[in-house]
């Protein structure tokens, strides 16, 4: 034990340097680890980023269209409403908007990073809490809006298409999907039945045509109203990327 002891007493700084050695390379091998892992998050981060980035742009040029298309179906049943009263309309333009002023288009966001981001748990390695938070604000608010806006329509579109279908031959709609316009001549119709005395006439026509053109001035103020929010988040996700 004396030598032992004399040994150390010796020796003391020889050990204590071989192991300050051993813990600063124990230390260093974490920190290159925890770096190295760091640094393998980051470019995840990046690339997600740079995915969502890229689908909510897409996003908000789909919501651009969606807006203009059923702004056009509301302009029919504005359209039809101001020819109620007259028996000999342009029938080219009349029975077009009869048939296009039912159709409604939803709008749904297409981001499939995002749900693979959150069904992964990945979501933790987004370090900002604000591009998260508006992240899920921006599929909650989308879910509501489409919940609200399909349901509405579908019924409203469902009681008219019903309503119309009383006066005009259903299958007219293929003629528009042959020549894939919205324009068809109402001559070339003349073998499908037309009423649209009856249609004009009938006092229920103009209830459904003001519930048609309402769903569609709602869901014109409700998409507008998330294009605000969809830009925003489009300028965070773009700053984020910036920042990387």
């Amino acid at each position: 034990m004396k030598r032992i002891l004399t040994t150390l007493a010796q020796k003391w700084p020889e050990y204590l340097l071989e192991i300050l050695v051993i813990t600063i390379g124990i230390l260093g091998a974490f920190a290159l680890n925890n770096w190295n892992e760091n640094r393998k998050d980051r470019s995840r981060e990046a690339n997600i980023l740079n995915r969502l980035y890229n689908e909510i742009l897409n996003d908000s040029l789909d919501l651009v269209r969606k807006i203009q298309l059923n702004d056009g179906h509301a302009a029919r049943a504005e359209y039809l409403l101001d020819n109620l009263d007259n028996p000999t309309p342009n029938m080219d333009s009349v029975i077009s908007c009869v048939f296009f002023n039912g159709r409604f288009l939803w709008f749904e966001s297409n981001s499939p990073t995002y749900d693979e981001v959150v069904s992964s748990g990945q979501l933790g390695i987004i370090q900002s809490d604000s591009l998260k938070n508006s992240m899920s604000a921006y599929c909650g608010r989308l879910e509501g809006l489409k919940n609200f806006l399909f349901y509405e329509s579908r019924e409203i579109k469902a009681k008219y298409n019903e309503h119309k279908n009383q006066y005009f031959d259903a299958s007219i709609m293929t003629e528009y999907w042959k020549v894939r316009s919205d324009w068809v001549s109402a001559d070339s119709l003349s073998g499908y039945h037309i009423d649209w005395e009856g249609f004009r006439s009938d006092p229920e026509t103009s209830v459904h045509l003001r519930n048609s053109k309402g769903v569609k001035e709602l869901a014109h103020l409700y998409q507008n109203s998330y294009m605000f929010y969809l830009k925003n988040l489009l300028t965070a996700l773009r700053n984020e990327l910036d920042m990387k």
